[in-house]
């Protein structure tokens, strides 16, 4: 007979025996995972592979493999490296577009489309950002890539970052976004980046609901953005990202893009996945050694050997050689040199912004910048090359909270620039930056600014009036030696 109060005590036995259960630590949507035990897993939808043996979809050690749409397998014959295997090919056809680096943007473009169909089994998910005025051929390696992933990527022109993480939740499936241009307004797009800025290091996202239920998942997607100009963008995530630029075309006749062909190199990477993957952990460890050698720091490191680590994966099936690392030395040198010019210091980021900064005074007519207030203050001349006013340069200082002053140390007597920690004229330089002040308590820019070397807190001082604690910074920190300007 029909007994549904004994279904349900059978039931609540069943869950009572799985333990609590949290979706958002147990789950794992559609693209590849790393297992228990440092294998690649690759959850294709229909099927979950482990290690390249196909399970069904469901429980699969400590996590739930949910059944889905399905998506391309890795190709079921071995694929080999080299200019004839399915990244050679794919290079080939990529090296087609005209690269401002032709032999390193092509290369590093592979590399991301490797990692993306890894990303959720990689440490570390690099951003690539294309580049490259009309007529580059932006649109075409969307299509590209289109055919490449077989419906394994998100593909979005005007999105939003609440709908690519409501489209993605559990899943690491890849997210490339076409015309991600500056506006007026950059909220949106500035939202998206940070979203992916989370994913490059797989962070924690939690967001609240319209039914109060609050929503978390890890991002753990590999994120390609391209537009005409790079959006302005906080250090912290440039440096999480390589930018690729385009060219001109010389020939307005597109590459040949056959689309089934592309579709059978993608299947063609991924058994190149499945199969070297035991290597993975050593060629990540050699390329970021050698790039930390060649002169990257930590967070480059991680974006270009990752890169670098999945073309070498999908091109080669052996490891890379001294001159290998020597030859992506030299040609990521220039790169490393402007990742270290946009990554400066939070302090150097601010005290230039106060010194480049024009106040409301003016002197022959001219604006003048309150870099060139605190030269004339220190006795180092006007802009006219005149010897200056220092009094009259302290003053127009003191108004806006900061001035120059000398103190004996030892045998010496130095200079020091006072910046007020409370003053309704910094906060109106700092407004709408990330130093910036409220009302009634210090700004943001004291405790940057004391990180400057030889900077320190000082007691209460007036200035023009107004009585604030300040932060005393060598003068020559702030404007360089003498003879320096």
């Amino acid at each position: 007979g029909w007994h549904p109060e004994k279904a349900a005590e059978l039931l609540m036995t069943a869950c009572s025996y799985k333990g609590v259960w949290n979706a958002f630590e147990r789950v794992r949507g559609r693209g590849a995972w790393l297992g228990d035990d440092f294998e690649l897993v690759m959850h294709c939808g229909d099927v979950v592979l482990v290690d390249g043996k196909a399970h069904a979809p469901g429980q699969i050690g400590d996590f739930v493999y949910p059944s889905e749409p399905p998506l391309p397998k890795p190709a079921s014959d071995v694929a080999e490296g080299g200019d004839h295997g399915p990244a050679g090919q794919l290079l080939g056809l990529l090296r087609t577009w005209r690269w401002q680096r032709p032999d390193t943007d092509p290369y590093l473009l592979l590399g991301w489309i490797v990692a993306a169909m890894a990303a959720g089994a990689l440490d570390w998910r690099p951003l690539v950002w294309i580049t490259g005025d009309r007529a580059t051929g932006k649109s075409t390696l969307h299509k590209v890539l289109r055919w490449v992933f077989d419906g394994g990527l998100i593909q979005a022109s005007d999105a939003t970052a609440a709908g690519i993480w409501q489209k993605v939740r559990q899943a690491s499936l890849p997210i490339a976004l076409d015309e991600v241009e500056a506006r007026e307004d950059n909220r949106r797009v500035q939202a998206i980046v940070e979203l992916a800025r989370m994913a490059a290091s797989g962070a924690l996202v939690l967001r609240g609901g319209a039914d109060h239920a609050g929503t978390e998942f890890v991002a753990q997607s590999c994120f390609l953005f391209s537009s005409i100009n790079v959006l302005p963008m906080l250090a912290q995530d440039r440096s999480r990202m390589a930018v690729l630029e385009l060219e001109q075309l010389r020939t307005t006749v597109p590459p040949a893009i056959v689309g089934t062909h592309l579709a059978q190199i993608g299947r063609g990477l991924r058994r190149r996945l499945v199969d070297h993957w035991p290597r993975m952990g050593d060629l990540l460890e050699a390329w970021r050694q050698a790039l930390t050698a060649a002169g990257h720091g930590g967070r480059g490191a991680d974006v270009y050997g990752t890169l670098l680590a999945c073309a070498d994966l999908a091109m080669n099936d052996f490891p890379p050689t001294a001159d290998d690392f020597e030859i992506w030395g030299e040609r990521l040198d220039a790169v490393a040199i402007a990742d270290r010019d946009d990554d400066g210091a939070d302090h150097d980021r601010c005290l230039n912004h106060l010194l480049t900064s024009s106040i409301d005074l003016y002197r022959h007519g001219m604006r003048r910048t309150v870099g060139s207030w605190i030269l004339e203050a220190a006795g180092r001349g006007d802009p006219d090359g005149g010897a200056g006013d220092v009094a009259a340069a302290n003053k127009a200082l003191g108004m806006h909270g900061m001035r120059v002053t000398s103190l004996r140390v030892g045998q010496e007597t130095l200079q020091y620039l006072l910046i007020a920690n409370v003053h309704e004229e910094l906060s109106r330089i700092f407004r709408d930056t990330k130093w910036q002040g409220q009302s009634g308590s210090a700004g943001g820019w004291m405790q940057s600014l004391r990180r400057i070397e030889g900077a320190a807190a000082t007691d209460g001082l007036r200035f023009q009036g107004a009585y604030s604690r300040a932060t005393r910074i060598p003068i020559d920190q702030v404007v360089g030696p003498k003879g320096s300007e």
